[in-house]
């Protein structure tokens, strides 16, 4: 989470502002400061330091102590108004949407939450479950499944997220799973992807329809190279003439 331009600051998650490093919540009031971001917040199963997934650095970013405050422990869905300091974020009825920069990224630390603690080591972690519903504080699920599955497709893995993953194995010793392998998303909650959309494209469209639009594309290329090579064999059947009736070149008079 280190600014890459700048390795004195940090890069706060939901606004993207860089902070220094020296410049964390000490609890002195200043709202300007960073601190420490539960993207599953730790009210939802793991309240006490002890637990595993508390110190999860998997599970934890940088962010803006007074947005941090405002995101509280609020459910990812799309929807909301724009929060007055991250105007990039919106807040619903205890709903909370990331900015589009760190939908996808969310997305794969929650996936990685929900597989990495299922109710069976040795600090008391809960059984973590992704719903589609709302949850509330205690309860060890967290929500929207649907949206994060959405946002796990539409951004998908980005160097900074393989950079961090490379730094967390290197300091903790396992890897989020989902950044290796974003396939794994399909398997375990059967979902595909929709086909994604370049710019220009007509993103309405169904598979099937872009699948028959390709073909009908084709199907016009393949008689643009047809009538080439229909003129192409008419212009070598003029030049045998040529050549077996001895014929010049040029068909200007020439002086005797």
């Amino acid at each position: 989470d280190q600014d890459p331009e700048n390795p004195n600051n940090v890069i706060a998650l939901y606004t993207q502002r860089s902070i220094p490093k020296l410049r964390r919540d000490c609890g002195n009031g200043d709202d300007d400061v960073w601190n420490r971001e539960h993207i599953w917040a730790k009210s939802h199963g793991f309240p006490n330091k002890n637990q595993d997934a508390y110190t999860d650095i998997h599970n934890l970013v940088p962010a803006d102590k007074s947005v941090n405050s405002d995101r509280s422990d609020f459910d990812f869905k799309v929807g909301g108004e724009p929060n007055s300091e991250c105007t990039k974020c919106k807040e619903g009825d205890d709903t909370w949407e990331p900015p589009d920069l760190s939908k996808g990224q969310i997305a794969r630390m929650m996936f990685y939450m929900d597989v990495r603690y299922e109710g069976n080591d040795n600090s008391n972690t809960p059984d973590l479950e992704l719903v589609d519903r709302s949850t509330v504080s205690s309860e060890p699920a967290f929500g929207y499944l649907s949206n994060l599955l959405e946002w796990h497709c539409q951004y998908p893995v980005s160097d900074v997220e393989r950079r961090r993953n490379d730094k967390v194995y290197s300091w903790q010793g396992n890897r989020n799973p989902f950044i290796d392998h974003p396939e794994f998303v399909n398997s375990i909650w059967d979902y595909e992807c929709p086909v994604r959309c370049d710019v220009g494209d007509d993103c309405t469209k169904s598979e099937l329809e872009v699948v028959q639009a390709d073909l009908k594309q084709l199907q016009i290329e393949m008689k643009e190279m047809q009538a080439y090579v229909n003129e192409t064999n008419a212009l070598f059947a003029k030049l045998s003439v040529l050549f077996a009736n001895d014929q010049p070149w040029s068909t200007r008079n020439r002086a005797d």
